[in-house]
Formats: structure tokens, sequence, C-alpha cells
């Protein structure tokens, strides 16, 4: 018995403090529908929106779904063939604009050896 009523000693202030868990717990959920009914119509005009915009969203993607059905072949044939073609054209055109590049800076720099050569009788002959 005595053992009963130290364990009911402790277990007092567990009890008090758990009555005003659900006593602040019912009143949060008092000032919760409070709000909720204020706001009621504004609520249901988002949740309306919400519903708009997904519908919306479900007419954007079968539109892209279309996009991407109709062009599916043109899309593989670029990247399959055309993109390679262009990518080694502008690839021969760096490297073209790399060597005419080294060229003007080579006559820019020494513009007699461009006229007279490297050697004597090479280059234009002067009269």
């Amino acid at each position: 018995m005595e053992t009963i009523q130290t364990d009911a000693a402790s277990l007092s202030p567990l009890i008090s403090g758990a009555d005003g868990t659900v006593a602040s717990a019912a009143r949060l959920t008092q000032h919760l529908d409070g709000v909720v009914q204020d706001n009621r119509e504004d609520i249901r005009a988002t949740l309306k929106n919400f519903r708009e915009a997904t519908v919306k969203v479900d007419k954007l993607m079968d539109q892209l779904n279309q996009v991407v059905a109709t062009n599916r072949i043109p899309i593989r044939n670029f990247t399959e063939g055309t993109l390679p073609d262009l990518t080694a054209l502008i690839i021969d055109a760096r490297t073209t604009v790399n060597k005419a590049t080294a060229v003007l800076d080579s006559i820019e720099r020494n513009p007699t050896r461009f006229i007279f050569g490297n050697r004597l009788g090479q280059g234009v002959e002067l009269k």
C-alpha cells in the first residue's frame, strides 16, 4: 500500500500536467475552428484556383506531349545527323580562324618576310 501511495504521489503532477495539455489542445482546436470559419471563403477560393491551375497544367502537359510526339523524328534527325555535322563545321571554322589569325599575326610582325620571303631569291621579285 505504501508503494502504491508513493507511486500515486509521483503520478499526481503528471496527471495535472496532462489535464493542462488537454485543456490547451481544446483551446487550440477552438481557435483553429474560428480561423477556418473566418477564412472559409478565402480557403474555398484558393482551392478553386488550385483546381483550375491543375487543369491548366494538365492541358499544357498534353500539348507538350503532342508537340514532342509530332517532332520526335525531326528532332532525332537533327541530333543524329545535322548536329554532328554542325559540330564538325564549327570545329573546322575555329581551326581556320586560328590559322588565319596566326598568318595575319606573322604578317603584322614582319611584313617584309611576306613580301620578300625568308631568304633572298624568294618572295616577290623587285624590278
